[in-house]
């Protein structure tokens, strides 16, 4: 099934390596999950249907088919490097869709308990994709929206936990491209102004640490999994080997704490956020 949505050419070239970004990019931890269902009342409710939106490879989808709650999902993504991964993980109760955020579609309207955006939000926080997400939605649905995000992928004013990851930070901020990203908090705005869900929304931060497996090397490839860091590599040139050294430079500084097989430690927090269809 073809999608209208159009996709960027940064997106299509940077999520372009969906396998690296299946192996490389982060789950999410059970209790926070469960904090996701509890607070957009589905945790425990049997068959549910849910939207999973901008479901990528699905990071978030697998945990939804794992669980005993026996969910009904729909799992939509423009992308088809991103979808081909999911599609080929023949998840149980969830079909696939090449379908974008901002389509409204006859047969989905009303359809959903709820609406879960992970990691993908700030790809499409127009009016237009809120409407549609209202469409979907059954009568006091909810909307869902996670992500995890590394102290080095935060924005500028950010209060990084060591020196290093306030270095890398810096650094990945001189990689602009002028797309919607997390960190620069556009995605705030049409959430906040909407009519179409209770305002002001809930959020909830969890602060982690994590090991990152095969040192810098590991690091190395899991910033690598960030679009616009991957549209800088296929770019190549000397830009892109003097990020290479700089952040080789990065990770030899004091502070960077080393596990005691190579692993290197980072911080990141899990941002969840949730609000209710208003009717």
């Amino acid at each position: 099934m073809a999608t209208s949505t159009p996709i960027a050419s940064a997106a299509l070239t940077g999520f372009s390596l969906s396998s690296a970004y299946d192996t490389h990019r982060p789950s999410y931890p059970p209790h926070i999950v469960e904090h996701l269902l509890s607070n957009a009342n589905l945790l425990g409710k049997a068959g549910a249907h849910i939207i999973d939106l901008g479901a990528g490879t699905g990071k978030f989808t697998e945990l939804l088919a794992a669980r005993e709650e026996g969910y009904v999902v729909r799992a939509a993504d423009p992308h088809p490097d991103m979808r081909r991964v999911l599609e080929e993980k023949k998840l149980k109760g969830v079909d696939v869709f090449a379908r974008g955020a901002d389509e409204k579609v006859p047969d989905w309207e009303s359809w959903a308990d709820g609406v879960i955006v992970a990691q993908a939000f700030h790809w499409f926080s127009t009016p237009q994709a809120i409407a549609a997400i209202h469409s979907h939605l059954r009568p006091n649905g909810t909307l869902s929206l996670i992500w995890n995000v590394e102290d080095y992928n935060q924005f500028p004013s950010h209060t990084c936990l060591t020196t290093w990851e306030s270095h890398l930070r810096d650094l990945l901020w001189g990689v602009q491209d002028g797309l919607p990203r997390y960190r620069n908090s556009l995605w705030q705005k049409p959430l906040s102004e909407t009519e179409l869900f209770e305002t002001p929304y809930h959020e909830t931060i969890f602060p982690q640490a994590t090991w990152v497996k095969d040192g810098k090397e590991g690091l190395w490839r899991r910033i690598g999994t960030l679009s616009y860091v991957r549209a800088l590599e296929t770019s190549g040139g000397e830009e892109w080997r003097e990020f290479r050294r700089k952040f080789d430079e990065i990770l030899g500084m004091e502070g960077v704490r080393w596990g005691d097989d190579g692993e290197v430690e980072i911080h990141l927090i899990t941002h969840v956020v949730w609000t209710r269809r208003v009717d």
